[in-house]
């Protein structure tokens, strides 16, 4: 059962008429009226904690995709220099390490990459899907 501000409103709407339609000569009324009123704002209380929070998720999942365009464009011009120096100093006359084995060797590109898998669900190397 999934329960989210409606249904806590309807709850304490309820509990608000259930109390109320008591007799006014019934015993529990006064009791029932005391503890209904405090649970009643309790349950709004609660209703408007979750609609914060709800909020507040929703904003953060929007924060981390940026987060994690902006890291998975950045390993890109990371390899993009790479393969450029690389090349540099092949045309220079030198000799380098392909790109794949500085890739696999450079720690923060791991991380990098690890990261966005992680977020991911499990991508590839390259933190593609």
């Amino acid at each position: 059962m999934t329960i989210n501000t409606e249904t806590i409103r309807d709850a304490a709407e309820v509990l608000d008429t259930l109390t109320s339609a008591l007799a006014v000569d019934h015993p529990l009324r006064t009791r029932a009226a005391a503890r209904a009123k405090s649970c009643v704002s309790g349950l709004y209380s609660a209703a408007d904690a979750l609609d914060a929070q709800t909020a507040e998720i929703a904003r953060l999942r929007t924060e981390n995709a940026g987060l994690r365009i902006s890291l998975r464009n950045m390993i890109g011009a990371y390899v993009r220099l790479m393969e450029n120096g690389r090349d540099l100093i092949i045309d220079l006359g030198g000799q380098c390490d392909p790109v794949d084995v500085m890739e696999a060797a450079d720690p923060w590109l791991r991380a990098s990459r690890a990261a966005l898998a992680q977020e991911q669900g499990g991508s590839d190397a390259n933190g593609n899907r």
